[in-house]
């Protein structure tokens, strides 16, 4: 019998981050130090995780690391707050691009579940979309 691969060391912060970040007062302060001028007006409390991994047409998948739903404290707007969670030793001059194709595959979640939902349909509107980067390595 083939024993288990222990689990690699350079997961492990990802996954303690992750778990981090999904308890509501780690969240909101993360939030507030991160995002401090919208962090005030987001409804921590309701924060809904959604799941991070978005199909493409060509069955391939993008994943990020955390996708959060949030309302705002005074209205029915739901904030989307993507944190991508990097633990790099190097900087990566692709993360602009990484950020804009999360916030894109959501917005097209967005626009498939609209297309789906019975008729007659309201009006869509795409929930803006809030990309934090977490970097952890050497400048």
């Amino acid at each position: 019998m083939a024993r288990a691969r222990p689990e690699s060391v350079r997961m492990s912060p990802d996954r303690m981050f992750r778990e981090i970040l999904q308890q509501t007062d780690n969240l909101r302060a993360f939030l507030r130090s991160a995002i401090p001028d919208i962090a005030e007006h987001l409804s921590v409390d309701q924060a809904e995780v959604q799941s991070p991994l978005f199909s493409l047409d060509d069955w391939r998948y993008r994943e990020t690391d955390l996708l959060f739903s949030i309302p705002l404290s005074e209205e029915d707007i739901r904030y989307r707050v993507m944190i991508l969670i990097e633990h790099q030793t190097q900087t990566d001059r692709l993360m602009p691009l990484r950020t804009l194709l999360g916030a894109a595959n959501f917005w097209e979640r967005q626009w498939k579940e609209h297309e789906d939902a019975p008729t007659p349909r309201g009006t869509m509107e795409l929930d803006p979309v809030i990309p934090i980067v977490l970097y952890t390595g050497s400048s």
